[in-house]
């Protein structure tokens, strides 16, 4: 089951990733221009390429919205070959490691998730906001 969730998980997000590298051009490029913020984009985009690998390891195994990732990935246009990568291992990592914990802790863990999503959610988004923080302020 977990492998064919990280299958799945990374198709999407190769389809994901092609949506946002072919939309660049003909949509989001233009109303840059228009708007005069190509020159801030790119900039923000040197900015992102230099820790993409580590920033889409991130969203890959932890439970913020992963296609904000890899649309992320395709705007900026990540190598395809690294993206799929860092997607695998991660998604992997994620749903093999899930997998794992409910075969060792099975309703128990099941019961602590339920009760304590929330709060799980919020923890991780925030440790990942802080990563980012931190790797692009070094």
């Amino acid at each position: 089951m977990a492998g064919m969730l990280t299958l799945g998980s990374v198709l999407g997000g190769i389809a994901a990733y092609g949506l946002a590298y072919s939309m660049f051009e003909p949509i989001l490029e233009p109303i840059l221009k228009y708007f005069e913020l190509l020159k801030e984009f790119e900039g923000i985009k040197a900015d992102l390429e230099d820790q993409c690998y580590w920033s889409l390891f991130l969203v890959g195994v932890t439970p913020v919205p992963f296609q904000l990732g890899t649309l992320s990935a395709g705007l900026i246009g990540m190598r395809l070959d690294g993206f799929i990568a860092v997607i695998a291992i991660s998604r992997g990592i994620r749903y093999f490691g899930l997998a794992a914990l409910v075969r060792v802790f099975g309703s128990r863990l099941e019961k602590i998730l339920d009760r304590y999503e929330t709060p799980l959610m919020i923890g991780f988004l925030l440790i990942f906001v802080g990563l980012i923080v931190y790797s692009l302020a070094s």
